[in-house]
């Protein structure tokens, strides 16, 4: 969805995603979702992985159930003895995790700039961006 900043259009990237609720929440459960299908990947197992994570088996198959729905493509093919990753799965892995190796150095940058004073300006403006239309959602 396209941003107006200092009276410049920013476009929006498209994203195919079904939001239930709060947008900011679900982009949250996303990001925690595509950390949950990570671990579970590294591990092999999602027991292994719930254990890892402190969450129960049952959550960690519903964060990949979801991420699998919001893809409409299988990620993992799973049976009661053991995993095994889809080809798609494989390829969506590697950008998960390219997405969360960014995620540090987002943050850093982050505090760099809210301890530089010189930026307060930047701040202040960022502040009044707005959305030029509602959200809407995408079936």
């Amino acid at each position: 969805m396209p941003y107006v900043l200092d009276d410049v259009l920013i476009p929006a990237i498209p994203v195919r995603m079904r939001f239930f609720g709060n947008c900011e929440q679900a982009m949250l459960d996303r990001l925690t979702s595509i950390s949950v299908f990570t671990n579970a990947a590294a591990t092999g197992s999602l027991a292994v992985a719930a254990g890892k994570l402190g969450k129960s088996s049952q959550m960690v198959a519903k964060h990949v159930g979801t991420l699998e729905r919001q893809l409409g493509m299988r990620l993992l093919n799973r049976t009661t003895r053991k995993q095994s990753m889809t080809e798609f799965g494989r390829l969506y892995l590697e950008r998960c995790q390219a997405i969360l190796a960014e995620v540090p150095a987002a943050d850093a940058l982050a505090q760099t700039i809210n301890d530089d004073a010189s930026w307060e300006a930047a701040r202040q403006r960022t502040r009044h961006v707005r959305p030029l239309a509602p959200y809407r959602l995408i079936t």
